[in-house]
C-alpha cells in the first residue's frame, strides 16, 4: 500500500489546515495597511485552537498530556489542529513585533515565507512519520488498538485470512478497564471489540482463533489483576469482567465455526503456546509481550490434557501491566508464512498431545 493511501485521512486533515492557513493569509494581505489587526488576530487564533485541543483531551478523561505526545508521535493527523495553532500564535507574536518595531511593514511577503516553512515543515513531517511507522515498533497498547481495528475494517474482503494468536481475545481490555473503571464507548477498545464482534459473524473470510484453554481465563486474570492493578478499583469486579469479556469474544467466534467451515478455533496449552501474532489479509503483526503471567504446573498434581483439567497456576511475575512491542509488516508472504506455520504448529501439537491440544 502506498504513503498516500496509509495515511489518506492524514493528507486530508493536512489539506483542511492548509486551506484553511491560506484563508488566513488571504485576509492578512487584505489587511497588509493594518498589521497590527493581522497580528492580534493570528494571535488569538492559536491561542484558541491550542485551548480547544487541550480541553478536548482533558473532557474525555486521559492522562491528557502524555496522550497528547503520543498523538504527535505517531499520528500526526491529531496534530494538525495544534500545530496550526502553534504556527499561528508564532507568526502573529512575530508580526506584532514587526510592528512595534516599524509601523509601515508589509505583511504580505513575511507571511509567505513563513508559511513556506510551515508547509515544508509539515510534509517533512509526514514522510517522517510514514518512515517511523513501518520502522519502529508500537509500544502504544490505545494506538495499537487503533490499527487492529483499522485493518480489520479494511481488508475483511470475501476470501481474506484472519489469525489471531493471544492468551485472549480481548487485547487491551484490562488496561482500559483500569484506566475508565468500565469501558467508555470512545475508548480504543471498544471500537476494536466492535470490529472484532463484526469479523466474528462473517462466514465468507478464513478465520484461525488461537488462544490458552477457556478454563485458565479465570486464573491467568486473577493473577494479573492481583499484581497489577490499583488498590482504589473493585479487583473481584474486574477479574470477573476480564474473564465474561474473553469467554463472550470466544463464544462469537466458536458460533462461527458452527457455521463457517473454515473457522477454527483452538486452545493451546500455555506450554505449548505459539509466538503471539495476528494476520488480518496482508498485514502481519509480531507482538512480543513481556510481563504477562507465567504458568506453572504443579509438580505433585499435573495437568491432564485429556480431561482438560489444568491444576497449574500464573505467576505473577511483574507488578506493572504488561509491555507489549508490536511491528506491522504489509508482506502477503508473510502473512502466508505465518498461516502456515500456524497450522503445522497446531498438527504437531495435536500428534504430540494425542488429539488434544
Amino acid at each position: 500500500m502506498s504513503v498516500f493511501t496509509l495515511h489518506r485521512q492524514n493528507i486530508f486533515n493536512a489539506i483542511i489546515t492548509l486551506l484553511a492557513l491560506s484563508a488566513i493569509s488571504v485576509i492578512i494581505i487584505f489587511l497588509d495597511e493594518h498589521a497590527f489587526y493581522a497580528g492580534s488576530g493570528l494571535t488569538l487564533l492559536g491561542i484558541l485552537l491550542i485551548l480547544f485541543c487541550c480541553k478536548f483531551y482533558k473532557n474525555r478523561n486521559h492522562e491528557w498530556w502524555k496522550e497528547l505526545q503520543n498523538e504527535f508521535r505517531y499520528y500526526t493527523s491529531f496534530a494538525w489542529p495544534i500545530g496550526a495553532g502553534f504556527a499561528s500564535f508564532i507568526i502573529g507574536i512575530y508580526i506584532l513585533i514587526l510592528f512595534k518595531i516599524n509601523t509601515n511593514i508589509s505583511v504580505t511577503s513575511h507571511i509567505i515565507s513563513i508559511y513556506a516553512l510551515f508547509i515544508s515543515i509539515l510534509l517533512t513531517t509526514l514522510g517522517v512519520h510514514s518512515l517511523y511507522k513501518k520502522t519502529a515498533p508500537i509500544t502504544n497498547v490505545s494506538l495499537l488498538l487503533k490499527d487492529l481495528t483499522k485493518d480489520l475494517k479494511e481488508y475483511n474482503s470475501a476470501g481474506s485470512k484472519i489469525i489471531i494468536a493471544y492468551p485472549a481475545l480481548n487485547i487491551g481490555y484490562h488496561r482500559t478497564y483500569e484506566r475508565y473503571n468500565g469501558i467508555p464507548k470512545y475508548s480504543s477498545y471498544y471500537n476494536f471489540y466492535n470490529s472484532l464482534c463484526d469479523i466474528a459473524k462473517r462466514d465468507d473470510v478464513t478465520i484461525r482463533i488461537y488462544t490458552y484453554p477457556e478454563k485458565l481465563y479465570e486464573k491467568l486474570w486473577t493473577t494479573y489483576t492481583e499484581n497489577t492493578a490499583k488498590n482504589n478499583i473493585d479487583k473481584q469486579k474486574m477479574i470477573k469482567d476480564s474473564n465474561d469479556e474473553s469467554i463472550y469474544l470466544l463464544e462469537q467466534f466458536r458460533n462461527t465455526s458452527k457455521k463457517n467451515s473454515d473457522c477454527f478455533v483452538r486452545e493451546f496449552h500455555p506450554d505449548r503456546f505459539p509466538q503471539h501474532v495476528i494476520v488480518i489479509g496482508n498485514i502481519t503483526y509480531l507482538i512480543a509481550s513481556y510481563g504477562l503471567p507465567m504458568y506453572k504446573e504443579d509438580q505433585h498434581n499435573p495437568d491432564n490434557l485429556k480431561t482438560k483439567k489444568f491444576n497449574g497456576y500464573f505467576d505473577g511475575g511483574e507488578h506493572e501491566k504488561a509491555t507489549l512491542l508490536s511491528y506491522r509488516h504489509e508482506d502477503p508472504n508473510m502473512a502466508e508464512l505465518v498461516y502456515e506455520h500456524l497450522e503445522k504448529h497446531y498438527t504437531t501439537v495435536n500428534e504430540i498431545n494425542g488429539g488434544v491440544e
